[in-house]
């Protein structure tokens, strides 16, 4: 079985190793190191089942090790689990901060202050808690789990069976789906969102349903009447339910075409390699709350990992992230740029 391991990943690789590992465990890694380990292992590194494989591999050094555990959590795959429930196990303490450390990535909980130092017997009990996860996992996705919890704070539920759930105040639930949400998880969202009752837990999906959705709900005001108040809210939320309450029985694609021809686009595979042009123009051209979604789709057609956030696209760190990728396609000007049509090249180069 290693012999057969060994030869799997004899053609993976975890080079590079970002120079931030060596900043762990401290408040520097936590702060900002992390981040430029976890787009590395994104943009450089194989996916989870080859991740696991090199884990498995026993080829790999302590410092790659360490470095597989920070970067890892950054795939948010469950199926990476085993290798964080053995490291909790490992003689070295280092790797068993990181193991801990990488767990809480994986699960988009939030990034734990420094971590320092992890003894066997926490190392043990964390061990044993990840194992319980994995079981869990095998009948609900990450997204699953984090509605789930989002709708537990007001004591509601998505599922009749609920399973596991995280109990976690409602921002750090909106933050981790804000990190989770794909596309394909629209249709989930949708019914999360008239499953929800009190105001606070609809407001905090309808933001994560405008920018899933591509739809600005939220009315722009200006004067002396801008900013938020209780007619806002309620025109805002009366615009989410219509939208929520017409595309409830829809899957992602059909409601992503519709979306699309409301910027006038025909004829193209929302979801597609072949969209790729697509939707770096819609990063270019469209309104914020199509931004998150444009880059999340440009990142499965090769851009690097920098995705604007689905319930706040305006805020400085996701207008950084679309400057970001419009700069690696070499795009800084968006205001004379139209939207592609059928017929144009299709294939963003960088």
């Amino acid at each position: 079985m290693l012999l057969t391991t060994c030869a799997l990943a004899a053609g993976l690789s975890l080079a590079p190793v970002p120079q931030a590992v060596q900043y762990f465990p401290g408040d520097y890694y936590s702060r900002d190191g992390h981040v430029s380990v976890e787009r590395t292992a994104l943009d450089r590194w194989p996916g989870p089942t080859g991740l696991l494989e090199l884990w498995r591999s026993e080829t790999l050094s302590t410092p790659q090790r360490i470095a597989l555990l920070l970067g890892g959590g950054a795939f948010h795959d469950p199926q990476l689990l085993p290798a964080y429930r053995e490291a909790l196990l490992d003689p070295s303490p280092r790797i068993r901060a990181a193991a801990a450390f990488g767990v809480h990535v994986l699960l988009a909980d939030g990034i734990p202050a420094g971590y320092g130092i992890v003894d066997p017997q926490a190392g043990q009990k964390l061990s044993e808690t990840v194992a319980e996860l994995e079981r869990a996992f095998r009948s609900r996705d990450l997204v699953q789990v984090w509605l789930e919890s989002l709708l537990h704070t007001e004591g509601t539920a998505l599922f009749a069976r609920p399973g596991l759930r995280f109990v976690q105040d409602l921002r750090v639930c909106e933050h981790a789906l804000d990190t989770l949400l794909e596309p394909e998880d629209l249709p989930l969202l949708i019914v999360a969102y008239r499953t929800a009752r009190t105001r606070p837990v609809r407001t905090a999906l309808m933001h994560l349903l405008s920018g899933l959705g591509m739809k600005e709900f939220v009315p722009r005001v200006r004067g002396p009447r801008a900013g938020w108040n209780s007619e806002i809210f309620r025109i805002a939320l009366q615009r989410a339910d219509a939208f929520a309450d017409r595309w409830c029985h829809s899957d992602p694609r059909t409601i992503y075409v519709r979306r699309l021809l409301d910027l006038r686009v025909r004829g193209v595979e929302p979801f597609d390699a072949s969209a790729g042009g697509l939707w770096l123009r819609v990063l270019q051209k469209a309104p914020p709350p199509w931004w998150g979604v444009a880059g999340r789709l440009l990142y499965r057609n090769g851009a690097p990992p920098y995705f604007p956030s689905l319930r706040d696209p305006e805020s400085p760190e996701s207008r950084k992230s679309r400057e970001t990728l419009l700069r690696f396609y070499g795009l800084t000007h968006t205001r004379k740029v139209r939207l592609q049509l059928p017929g144009e090249g299709s294939s963003p180069g960088p």
